[in-house]
């Protein structure tokens, strides 16, 4: 009975640990993509960076149209 407690014990301390590695890696994932969101933010807002999604958007259209 207590070598089953022990089991149990040692199944939830590692369940926790593996919980708190996701909750770590969530954080610093959610933190990459905020920065990656106000960079994003930062570039189309700029004039070159308008420029360069039309550009962008034009080559894709033009690529459409190829391949029909």
């Amino acid at each position: 009975m207590e070598k089953e407690l022990e089991a149990y014990k040692r199944e939830l301390l590692y369940q926790l640990e593996v919980r708190e590695r996701e909750l770590q890696e969530l954080h610093y994932l959610r933190k990459e993509y905020d920065k990656l969101q106000k960079q994003y933010h930062a570039i189309s807002s700029s004039k070159l960076g308008k420029i360069t999604f039309k550009y962008w958007e034009f080559r894709n259209k033009l690529k459409g149209m190829k391949n029909r």
